[in-house]
């Protein structure tokens, strides 16, 4: 568990397993609102069946959780501007290049809802870095309405409890500590952040020119897309759509679970995990 400065300015965390320099790496990159917690059952999973053969880091996107401003946290009221999808895949590419992860082909992105948007973008940028991605739970595209992001600015706390009692499952809704955990994490980031990551998954790729799918399908990056049919959050005709823009792409159910908990574990999340690392 480490900390490094991107950009002069901003403290990354990140938590890295490190192979060597000449293996390629696995980047876990979590949603809006999420941290690297989020991505931790992947992480681990990884780290013991394939952690011989491969460098693995997951980390917290800039002002989510523990990244913050290295000399200033109460600084975040200044950054609006900056946070969009671009902003947070130039920073990835800068946390990668710092830590002497990126070479030719080496780059393998696991993405799991905002982060699908994030993989999407570093890799339009850096194609030439990537290896494959796997898609999990998301789209390039997603319709966020202007009323469920002036009802975060109205009343963020009953909003995002109502956002929550979609994204995870009902077993988990009425648990009082189950879904009090699910508050409690995305309460580890600033209600303006959390708030800013919608507002940049809705604004995202909506001229199609974020996304550069011919530069992607003429390197051959292979996408494993992976979704679920009680995903309240993302609509399936998205996935959908967004598989039709891949030349190479495969599409996984992982049957009844929902936005948040597919990637919390289960066998399936396994064995499609395994066959994506050995394609």
């Amino acid at each position: 568990m480490s900390f490094i400065t991107i950009q002069e300015e901003l403290e990354i965390f990140y938590i890295l397993h490190k192979k060597n320099e000449h293996a390629k790496t696995i980047v876990l990159v979590h949603g809006a609102g999420g941290n690297h917690l989020s991505m931790l059952y992947i992480f681990n999973y990884i780290k013991k069946k394939w952690g011989n053969f491969f460098n693995i880091i997951t980390f917290d996107l800039p002002f989510h959780y523990k990244s913050t401003y290295a000399k200033n946290t109460n600084a975040i009221c200044t950054i609006n501007k900056k946070v969009t999808i671009n902003f947070y895949s130039s920073v990835l590419h800068e946390l990668l290049e710092k830590l002497h992860l990126i070479s030719n082909n080496n780059i393998i992105m696991v993405g799991h809802s905002m982060g699908v948007q994030i993989s999407l973008r570093y890799a339009s940028l850096f194609a030439e870095n990537i290896n494959k991605i796997m898609l999990i739970a998301g789209c390039d595209k997603v319709p966020v309405k202007d009323s469920f992001i002036l009802s975060l600015h109205n009343n963020y706390d009953r909003t995002i409890k109502l956002f929550l009692k979609d994204a995870y499952s009902n077993e988990t809704y009425h648990d009082m500590v189950k879904f009090k955990n699910a508050i409690d994490d995305i309460n580890r980031t600033h209600y303006k952040i959390v708030i800013n990551d919608f507002a940049a998954v809705k604004s995202f790729n909506k001229s199609d020119k974020d996304i550069d799918f011919a530069e992607l399908n003429k390197k051959n990056i292979y996408f494993n897309i992976l979704y679920s049919e009680r995903d309240k959050i993302i609509n399936q005709d998205c996935i959908l759509a967004l598989k039709n823009k891949l030349s190479f792409a495969k599409l996984n159910l992982i049957e009844r679970k929902s936005h948040i908990e597919i990637i919390f574990g289960s066998r399936k999340l396994n064995n499609f995990i395994d066959e994506f690392l050995e394609q």
